[in-house]
């Protein structure tokens, strides 16, 4: 993947993906990790990093698409 650096700790990932799987026997919704900084957009691309990942609802990922947060909000 292009947008994951090199340097970046590849298990600090996974547990952000770990995570996720935790907090959805919480929920009643599905969860899944959505990229803050989209990793491809008209505007700008971010990486795959774990500060950039955020667990969010299913319903809210596919409707904040491939925004900005201030886009979306």
């Amino acid at each position: 993947m292009n947008a994951q650096p090199e340097w970046v700790n590849k298990d600090d990932i996974k547990e952000v993906y770990i995570m996720a799987k935790d907090i959805q026997w919480l929920s009643e919704e599905k969860m899944e990790v959505d990229h803050i900084i989209p990793l491809n957009s008209d505007k700008v691309c971010g990486l795959h990093v774990p500060w950039n990942l955020q667990i969010i609802t299913k319903t809210k990922n596919i409707k904040k698409s491939n925004k900005l947060l201030k886009e979306y909000l």
